[in-house]
């Protein structure tokens, strides 16, 4: 993985990959100066380097050959904002332009990255860099790390995330079934489908606590002031 820029969100995100990446891999790190709390990092599987570079520039990400990584993740800067993202468009373009002078007909990098505002990030888009743009509210090192080891997951963070997406939210069980009814929890999870919405959970009345995942082979009988944590629409 290439990481351009180092905040302090930085070392979260570098211990949750190491966790999950396979031993020997490479994380370098590209940022005008080598962070002070670089060095108390202590990983396991990953091989972690300092390059010192200016992550904005075609010739430094040149050097570093951007075609033989995976990954390429934009981190903002300390104290973020609209230069930040300004930044991050000249970045994008100098790694499309680097990948183009590399030219080596293979796989290129899954990029990745922070922008502040909506408009930046359309204004990104409409110059054809492509790749996953994060909002602010869509952040945390965790969904960074799935985002760009596991792509496949983008549509679905992205429903999920997204202020017009899917909500989670907690339903009346009179919605999906009569007062004293007994069924399984797998025909709760069944009829929670037809209402194109997913089952996550139950909380019968006077519990403080849902149970979630409840097994499907397992009994409930719904009454007055039971509820279903269900994913769906809920306006």
């Amino acid at each position: 993985m290439l990481l351009l820029n180092w905040n302090e969100r930085t070392p979260d995100f570098i211990e949750q990959m190491d966790e999950i990446c396979p031993m020997g891999s490479r994380i370098t790190l590209v940022s005008d100066e080598k962070p002070h709390d670089f060095h108390a990092l202590r990983l396991s599987n990953c091989r972690l380097n300092h390059v010192k570079g200016d992550p904005t520039s075609a010739a430094s990400l040149r050097k570093l050959d951007p075609s033989s990584y995976s990954s390429l993740v934009w981190l903002q800067p300390e104290g973020g904002g609209e230069s930040a993202d300004s930044s991050l468009l000249v970045s994008f373009l100098a790694v499309q332009q680097a990948l183009r002078d590399a030219d080596s007909g293979g796989p290129t990098p899954r990029l990745v990255a922070e922008v502040s505002s909506p408009s930046m990030k359309e204004l990104i888009l409409s110059r054809g860099c492509t790749g996953d743009l994060l909002l602010p509210a869509e952040l945390a090192s965790g969904v960074l790390v799935q985002f760009a080891l596991q792509p496949a997951l983008n549509t679905v963070y992205s429903e999920l995330l997204a202020a017009e997406g899917k909500e989670i939210f907690i339903a009346p069980a009179s919605l999906y079934a009569a007062p004293g009814e007994e069924l399984t929890c797998g025909a709760l999870y069944a009829r929670a489908r037809t209402r194109g919405e997913v089952l996550m959970g139950l909380r019968r009345a006077g519990d403080s606590a849902p149970m979630l995942n409840p097994p499907k082979g397992m009994k409930v009988k719904l009454g007055e002031g039971d509820k279903l944590v269900v994913l769906g629409e809920a306006f």
